[in-house]
């Protein structure tokens, strides 16, 4: 009796243990760690560093992108979080269309389940930093694995007259005021 109960103690251990939460992954980067760890896997992937140690580039699905890396304190021991935005900034029809297409391209991924809240641009929109700025505003969120805490924010925003779409990988279970 007294193996049966140590038995069933190790293999409860072994199941709490294997199902702690992995954090949100970009290309199969874990955002989690310190700034450094999460710069070292995103060059081994094969991006370089550019700004201060804090901002890599490289190639991601097909257009040349920076990523930022964030996290919830001031000196980034922690990252939370990384944006992926395309070095190209775009004119309205063509920023919709991307933003459309990622959006559909999230919907087929099976890794990730769609929030319901979710809307694509409309069709016949034109996005103008006039609309962007009274409060209309298109963002789709994912989640990783269904996980609400492994979230990937997908937007659309405006400078200088052209838009781009950044992709944010947020890891809640670091930092679960991210938004």
């Amino acid at each position: 009796m007294k193996k049966l109960y140590t038995t069933i103690a190790a293999m409860l251990f072994i199941l709490t243990a294997l199902a702690q939460p992995t954090p949100t992954t970009f290309l199969d980067v874990q955002i989690a760690g310190s700034k450094e760890s999460v710069i070292e896997q995103l060059v081994e992937a094969g991006f370089e560093v550019m700004y201060k140690n804090s901002m890599v580039k490289g190639m991601y699905k097909g257009d040349e992108v920076k990523v930022t890396i964030y996290g919830w304190n001031d000196d980034l021991k922690q990252v939370s979080g990384l944006s992926v935005i395309t070095m190209e900034k775009f004119e309205s029809e063509e920023a919709v269309k991307r933003f459309n297409k990622t959006v559909s391209d999230y919907e087929k991924d099976p890794l990730y389940t769609a929030d319901p809240a979710n809307r694509k641009i409309p069709a016949g929109v034109t996005i103008t930093s006039e609309y962007i700025s009274d409060h209309k505003h298109f963002d789709c969120n994912f989640y990783q694995d269904g996980d609400k805490k492994k979230v990937v924010n997908i937007s659309i925003h405006e400078i200088d007259g052209k838009f781009y779409i950044p992709e944010n990988f947020y890891n809640r279970y670091i930092s679960p005021e991210l938004i």
